[in-house]
Order: C-alpha cells, then sequence, then structure tokens
C-alpha cells in the first residue's frame, strides 16, 4: 500500500504527497483538468499547443528548462482527453526550484508570436 497525504489548498489547488526516504530523486506532477474533450470539435489541437506553449517560459523566467536543468532536473508534458500532465523530476533537495517554476508560469506564462508559430508546427508534425 502506498501512503500519502491529501488536502486542498485555499485556492483550490488539490495536492497528494507520497514521500519516499529511499530515493534522493523527487517527482512533481502538476494535472489541469482540461483536455481535447474541451475543444470545439471543428477547432481541435488547442489543448495540445498550450500544452507545448506552457514551455515558452514566463515574464519572470525566459527559459524554463535552463534553470531546471541546472538544479539537476528534466520535465516533459502530455494532454489526453480528460487532462493536462506536466511532470518534473529532480533531486529532492531541489524541490523548492520545481515549486518556484510551476508556480511562475501558472502566474505569469508569456510566449512570443514565434514561440507560438514553432509549436504549432511541432504540434502539426506529431499529429501527423
Amino acid at each position: 500500500m502506498v501512503h500519502f497525504s491529501k488536502f486542498t489548498l485555499d485556492n483550490g489547488l488539490r495536492v497528494i504527497v507520497h514521500e519516499d526516504a529511499t530515493t534522493p530523486m523527487a517527482v512533481m506532477n502538476v494535472m489541469y483538468d482540461v483536455g481535447a474533450r474541451d475543444e470545439d470539435p471543428a477547432q481541435t489541437g488547442f489543448a495540445h499547443l498550450f500544452e507545448h506553449l506552457m514551455f515558452g517560459g514566463s515574464v519572470n523566467i525566459p527559459e524554463y528548462d535552463e534553470p531546471l536543468q541546472m538544479a539537476g532536473g528534466e520535465n516533459n508534458a502530455y494532454t489526453t482527453n480528460d487532462l493536462t500532465n506536466y511532470y518534473i523530476e529532480l533531486p529532492a533537495e531541489n524541490l523548492e526550484t520545481a515549486f518556484w517554476l510551476e508556480s511562475d508560469r501558472m502566474l505569469s506564462l508569456a510566449f512570443s508570436k514565434k514561440s507560438l508559430e514553432v509549436q504549432r508546427k511541432v504540434v502539426v508534425e506529431e499529429f501527423k
């Protein structure tokens, strides 16, 4: 059995924490309850495109991957019909960096026209 704590923050964010002292690594998942099912059937792909744009940086952090890699971490994401999931793996001693990155892009996401065009092409290729 996996033991965990579960609680909800004042802002509605639901949190599940499982601590494993047998590993020096930590993983953070942030799942949004939005996916392809929320799109207009005549205009699909926006959930997946937005997933990609979330890696474009924020007002405060122009390159999302740079501080994460400096902290020894890596990340990825995926979109399904029901949800969009972002995850980070990094040394547990640097977990604060993951919280900082996620909270900043939730609050201050920024992307350029160039980023939009690049990511649009990536998503179109992935659909092919």
